[in-house]
């Protein structure tokens, strides 16, 4: 049965890659959706969870033995929080601070920029939504509602340089302007992280309402103390495990011991409740800039990036499940709607008393690998790992109400991010030639 189960997902991985291929051919899409189909099939399979039950209780298939499905998901939640904070490693480690502010091209003024008028909007349009639909929330469940109102917005700041990639390799396209709107993209990637932490360590209460009697500590620390210590903590580590990093390393060596690195402090913020994804960034940062073998331990783990994102995508498939369909259709729109709006407003003010088109906005639609870990980030610690009771059943739904519509955003948005950036690099001249190879 095991041999049958395998034949099924291997299957489907077929049939769901082959179809997006050619979508992404003759469409120019840029989108891994069948892993996250996947990863919904194998989470059917072997991954029950409160609202969806294993295909092994389903009618259709009540004849075959499948495999004994795994009691719970908080069974594979170190890979998955191994595998978000893989990502934010890897973002961390492309922040130079020689480099960072070596050009003057309005990258960083348009991330900032984005922050205010594209990811406070959302938070708060949706945050809208949560008081009419759940206009009695207890404390602890309202506290929920604000932090799931708060991911929306920041994983509406995330960007994508997948776009970028995909025009560039289709048209052969460069130039100051693609790099721009590369450099735009990787800042707001990177602030968006940070705020995603700081966000975890706001609404620390909600994973953490209380402290047991014979905890160490006297009291719970502070927002502000969760702020600093997520931040010390990636700082202390990576400095920490800069003296480990030889240059004299194979890259098999480096790539072992980062794995053993983004493991430890993975674990320390899952079992913190706090947020991997920022620690490692920090981390990465850290290490790139003050370990002497930096540059070489950045290009092995720079190879591990499309294996890590296709985990990443399997691993937010099979933790869906099912949610409101009211509320998450009305998430879904604020995700798309205001987001959008957001992107133009952001281009106009920013492109003021600069070069910059103000129609950049065209170039920052996508969205990819760091809003999806996000969302994973965010369902495990708060949903998953959760201990039961401390929520209300509203505030769960309100989790897979936010989880789903971050999902739908991505998808959408990597769909149609590549024709759209396609269209603006032919206005700038970018593109002559829209029909390379036939």
């Amino acid at each position: 049965m095991v041999v049958l189960l395998i034949a099924v997902i291997g299957a489907a991985y077929l049939l769901t890659h082959f179809v997006v291929d050619w979508l992404q051919r003759t469409f120019l899409i840029s989108t891994s959706i069948e892993y996250l189909l996947l990863g919904v099939l194998i989470g059917m399979l072997i991954l029950p969870t409160k609202g969806r039950e294993p295909v092994t209780d389903a009618a259709l298939l009540g004849l075959i033995a499948w495999p004994e499905p795994l009691s719970s998901l908080a069974v594979v939640a170190p890979l998955i929080a191994l595998a978000a904070g893989w990502i934010g490693l890897i973002y961390g480690m492309s922040i130079r601070a020689s480099s960072l502010l070596e050009r003057r091209d309005g990258a960083l003024r348009l991330a900032v920029i984005e922050g205010l008028v594209t990811a406070a909007p959302v938070a708060l349009a949706s945050y809208g939504i949560f008081n009419v639909l759940y206009p009695g929330a207890t404390d602890e469940s309202h506290a929920a509602l604000m932090l799931s109102a708060g991911v929306l917005g920041v994983t509406a700041w995330a960007g994508s340089t997948s776009a970028m990639d995909v025009v560039r390799r289709r048209y052969s396209v460069g130039g100051s302007f693609l790099d721009t709107l590369v450099r735009a993209a990787r800042f707001s990637d990177f602030f968006a992280i940070l705020a995603f932490g700081v966000l975890f360590a706001v609404f620390h209460g909600v994973a953490v309402p209380e402290i047991s009697s014979d905890a160490p500590l006297g009291r719970l620390p502070t927002e502000v103390e969760w702020v600093v210590i997520t931040l010390g903590l990636g700082a202390a580590l990576g400095a920490l495990f800069s003296w480990f990093l030889d240059e004299d390393d194979s890259d098999t060596g480096s790539l072992l011991a980062l794995t053993g690195i983004i493991a430890f402090a993975s674990g320390a913020a899952f079992f913190l409740d706090l947020s991997g994804l920022t620690i490692n960034l920090v981390l990465g940062m850290v290490l790139i800039n003050v370990s002497k073998s930096g540059d070489k331990v950045r290009r092995s783990i720079e190879g591990t990036y499309r294996p890590i994102t296709l985990l990443l995508l399997l691993l937010a498939g099979a933790m869906w499940t099912p949610p409101p369909l009211l509320l998450t259709a009305l998430l879904t729109l604020v995700v798309l709607g205001v987001r959008l709006g957001g992107k133009i407003l952001s281009g106009m003010v920013a492109s003021m008393g600069t070069t910059l088109r103000r129609d950049i906005f065209r170039g920052m639609v996508g969205q990819g690998d760091v809003a999806i870990a996000m969302a994973v980030s965010f369902k495990l610690v708060y949903d998953v790992a959760l201990m039961p009771g401390i929520l209300e059943d509203y505030a769960h739904d309100a989790i897979d109400a936010t989880y789903t519509a971050i999902l739908i955003g991505v998808i959408v948005h990597e769909v149609v991010a590549p024709r759209i950036l396609k269209g603006l690099l032919v206005d700038t001249g970018d593109i002559k030639d829209e029909n390379p190879g036939g």
